[in-house]
């Protein structure tokens, strides 16, 4: 920076402008994808206002990749989704529900639950989402819970009818540096369970009464 206070490239600098944080580096990096640090030098020479040359030295920069991509679904096309009898309990697994984050470990991944479970065709609430162990309700978890089986859906306990109900819950993901994929959908097919016994009616025999006449001509 110059003392008109705009930056420039410059090959040379002072001493007195480093510590007027007059001095910056800029690193333009042309891999956005690379995950690991980098290592750049700087070759540098001091002198004085005379002329006089010091010795050569180097100055070095440690360049930490930036993260600042959100984690992204492990499945292609992301269909996320479960079957679950009417009456019942299942935990979501890594099999059917899973974010990965190249720089975030599972337990770092967090979902942020925006609306529960609801029957896509009402609206209505239908079931819920539970701490396997506490049977605490859920309005946020991990990927790691995930993968230990902590997270399961509890369906409605009463009699939903013959006909399959369509259950759906959307969510955001977000890393340890808080990058957020929005809007995401799991989809519940509730089943229903025939767990009537059969009853049998019986109305009778009807009898035909009545009479068959030979005629002689």
């Amino acid at each position: 920076m110059n003392d008109e206070g705009q930056w420039s490239m410059s090959r040379t600098f002072t001493s007195e402008q480093v510590r007027r944080n007059q001095v910056q580096y800029i690193h333009n990096s042309i891999d956005v994808n690379n995950l690991n640090v980098d290592i750049e030098e700087l070759e540098l020479t001091a002198s004085d206002v005379k002329g006089n040359t010091g010795l050569k030295f180097n100055y070095t920069i440690f360049i930490h990749p930036l993260d600042d991509e959100p984690p992204v679904c492990n499945f292609v096309p992301c269909d996320l989704g479960m079957r679950v009898n009417e009456y019942g309990t299942a935990p979501l697994r890594r099999s059917n529900f899973e974010y990965t984050d190249e720089s975030s470990p599972a337990d770092d991944i967090v979902i942020d639950i925006k609306d529960p479970p609801r029957d896509d065709a009402t609206g209505q609430l239908m079931g819920r989402l539970l701490h396997a162990d506490t049977r605490e309700p859920l309005t946020q978890y991990t990927q790691k819970m995930v993968n230990h089986l902590k997270v399961v859906y509890e369906a409605p306990d009463r009699d939903l009818g013959l006909i399959r109900r369509v259950v759906t819950f959307t969510f955001d993901v977000s890393d340890g540096m808080q990058n957020t994929l929005y809007d995401q959908t799991f989809t519940i097919d509730l089943m229903p369970v025939d767990n009537e016994e059969p009853v049998v009616t019986n109305n009778g025999i009807q009898v035909m009464q009545g009479r068959v006449e030979n005629c002689i001509p």
